[in-house]
């Protein structure tokens, strides 16, 4: 009779463990939101509509080799240096450095991060501790003798408390890759306006170098058809 008492109780202990498990195994699936699947690329195989040519023309002086397109290559963040110009590359540091639309994109990258940061500590437990000292002199009538001479003394008193929230749905992390998607999403941004920036300044230095030429050609001409007039005259 007990062992079978005794057996009855080891199968109402395993099935208790059993239902504990899956309770928490529900609960562990029953995450809050789909989990995030990356989008697949756009079929393209070119950034024009049209072919590019293989290589370009060739022309004589600074610059005229032929020059040859690699797809795929690796561009360099610094990209403007390979025009091996100084005067570029400074306009090109001073622009990056104050541009209010950079600081803007910045701080919003640094408030995002911070955002995540501090979020991020729900997911640990929370500690709070209290320590305090008290000096105390109790009266001879509280031990039944008014005449006792009790001696002063110093009561310490620390206690400390730790609580945790429990993320069974994954609230807590779902919310927390919505953060560093946030993060990510900034710092796309913000790369984006430096390149921006960058390609701005560079289309108005080829603009400026261009019709700086332009005016140089133009002088020239001036100066052969004043020469040509004093012939005629």
């Amino acid at each position: 009779m007990n062992g079978r008492i005794a057996s009855i109780r080891r199968n109402t202990k395993r099935l208790r463990w059993l239902h504990a498990a899956l309770v928490a195994a529900t609960l562990a699936g029953c995450a809050a939101g789909p989990d995030f699947r990356r989008p697949a690329p756009p079929a393209v195989s070119s950034y024009t509509a049209e072919a590019l040519p293989a290589e370009t023309a060739e022309a004589k002086g600074i610059g005229g080799p032929m020059q040859r397109f690699v797809p795929g290559g690796e561009i360099p963040a610094r990209w403007w240096e390979l025009f091996r110009s100084q005067a570029l590359d400074r306009w090109i540091r001073e622009g990056l450095a104050n541009s209010p639309t950079l600081g803007v994109a910045e701080a919003t990258l640094r408030r995002a991060r911070e955002i995540r940061r501090a979020r991020a500590g729900e997911l640990l437990p929370a500690v709070d501790g209290s320590v305090s000292a008290s000096r105390q002199k109790p009266s001879g009538a509280s031990f039944g003798d008014a005449n006792l001479q009790v001696n002063p003394f110093t009561l310490y008193n620390a206690s400390v408390d730790v609580s945790y929230t429990l993320d069974l749905f994954g609230r807590t992390r779902r919310g927390l890759e919505a953060l560093q998607a946030q993060i990510d999403y900034q710092g796309f941004r913000l790369d984006g306006a430096r390149l921006t920036l960058a390609s701005n300044i560079v289309t108005a230095a080829f603009q400026e170098a261009s019709l700086r030429g332009q005016l140089q050609a133009t002088r020239d001409i001036l100066a052969t058809q004043e020469e040509l007039l004093a012939l005629v005259e």
